[in-house]
């Protein structure tokens, strides 16, 4: 179950599923207005008829096909409801998260030109993030997001305030190691923070740290906040891209720890 391993054994599903549902209105009068709250009260109600009681549940999928909306799925944030017009795990698992009160995982593209420079938000864009673009079966939600709904707890992050060596493990797995460490939060100002995870299901995601990600990250936080940091990662291409950080910071006259 996705959803028992991305939250580490916190969260489970017991389902039921209604048989098909024949509602009072013709497709095409829910297609005309757009009208999603409508076949949701409509469908509700026809359940209820059948012997399914809504209030019963903590959240409804409304799966169809054809009907109102030009969307794939739809979520309320921190909400019950979810409308599925593309019927799969994926579509589901990412509505879902909307449910637990999560937003789009997004990409800040700063051109190429560094990592935390000015640039925009694309949204969708993390590609390793269900809340993204990602494979559901494979990307877990984030630390940001697993630490927001109380999957990661705040004693297995790393909160950066001096210079060090931070070992991480890699956090998209079924369950949690109490004396691990699973991601680096570095306070920015008061409202925001930077945050680093090492994934273990995307060799592409290693590879980028390799030759842009931990490399860079770790250059700015220098340069911006004189941190030196010692990241060591508990996968043999992450400890690669340690070493090239390394290599990048004593050009730049830093020192880092191994």
């Amino acid at each position: 179950d996705w959803f028992v391993d991305c939250s580490y054994g916190r969260l489970s599903m017991l389902t039921t599923v209604a048989p098909l549902l024949v509602l009072p209105r013709p497709e095409g009068w829910y297609r005309s207005i757009g009208d999603v709250n409508g076949l949701r009260s409509d469908a509700i109600a026809t359940a209820r008829a059948m012997g399914y009681d809504a209030d019963a549940y903590d959240h409804i999928i409304f799966a169809y096909q054809g009907g109102p909306g030009h969307f794939i799925g739809l979520g309320t944030v921190a909400g019950q409801y979810v409308w599925l017009r593309g019927i799969n795990a994926g579509n589901a698992a990412h509505e879902l998260g909307h449910n637990y009160g999560l937003w789009h995982a997004k990409f800040w593209d700063t051109g190429g030109r560094s990592v935390i420079g000015a640039g925009n938000n694309r949204e969708y864009a993390n590609g390793y993030d269900t809340m993204g673009g990602s494979n559901p079966l494979r990307g877990h939600f984030n630390v940001v997001w697993k630490n927001r709904i109380g999957w990661l707890p705040d004693e297995s992050i790393h909160e950066v305030r001096q210079s060090g060596t931070y070992r991480l493990a890699t956090f998209d797995q079924p369950r949690l190691d109490p004396a691990g460490r699973y991601a680096l939060k570095i306070r920015k100002d008061d409202g925001r923070s930077y945050w680093a995870e090492v994934r273990q299901h995307y060799e592409q995601a290693l590879a980028v740290a390799r030759t842009h990600g931990l490399r860079s990250v770790e250059a700015q936080i220098l340069r911006r906040f004189g941190i030196y940091l010692g990241l060591q990662a508990d996968s043999t291409a992450a400890q690669e891209a340690l070493e090239r950080a390394a290599c990048l910071q004593r050009e730049l006259g830093s020192k880092i720890e191994q």
